[in-house]
């Protein structure tokens, strides 16, 4: 259990060339906080709705493992449901309109975000978005922020960053840092 504690920090710490073990490590850590953040939420919020139903109805609320069945069986449903939304892309539409087109004039413009390229999304993952967005046949694309997950190394490695060179808009792409796009050299 500490080893799971502690693998954020020595995924962060370790000056490891190795992206394999890099990516081992940031998948431990990113995995095991939300579980545990889950668990202890719910146990906890459960727990203390069981406390003030056994104190009304002087029944001891400790008693039976119930709480313990449910709350892992709505972490696992948190957790699967968090794993889906971060591997699958989601698109939304809006119609914005202007007066500084001329009539009938139109703008496609794709607005993409929290790329997070790293250990978690590869260069596989990125080139199915930039699939997604080519096919949106897009005027101008933005992208807004978080392109990198922190660490360069697995996007220079596995060059992940080459698959963006690969979007088509008419107009041109634009980019923009974010707070996960630091560098350290």
């Amino acid at each position: 259990v500490l080893a799971l504690d502690v693998s954020f920090l020595v995924a962060r710490l370790i000056d490891s060339d190795s992206v394999g073990l890099n990516r081992v490590l940031y998948v431990v850590s990113t995995t095991w906080m939300p579980v545990v953040m889950f668990m202890f939420l719910i146990l906890g919020a459960m727990n203390t709705v069981r406390w003030i139903i056994g104190a009304n109805t002087g029944h001891d609320p400790y008693r039976t493992p119930l709480t313990v069945k449910v709350g892992v069986a709505v972490t696992i449903v948190l957790c699967l449901i968090g794993y889906y939304e971060a591997t699958h892309t989601k698109s939304t539409r809006y119609d914005i309109y202007t007066s500084k087109l001329a009539k009938g004039e139109r703008r496609r413009i794709v607005l993409v975000s929290d790329i997070h390229m790293g250990y978690a999304v590869t260069t596989k993952d990125v080139e199915r978005l930039v699939s997604e967005i080519n096919r949106l046949s897009a005027d101008v694309v933005i992208i807004a922020g978080d392109l990198i997950d922190g660490d360069l190394l697995p996007v220079r490695e596995e060059r992940t960053h080459t698959a963006l060179g690969k979007i088509q808009a008419r107009e041109g792409v634009i980019a923009v840092m974010g707070n996960h796009d630091y560098m350290d050299d």
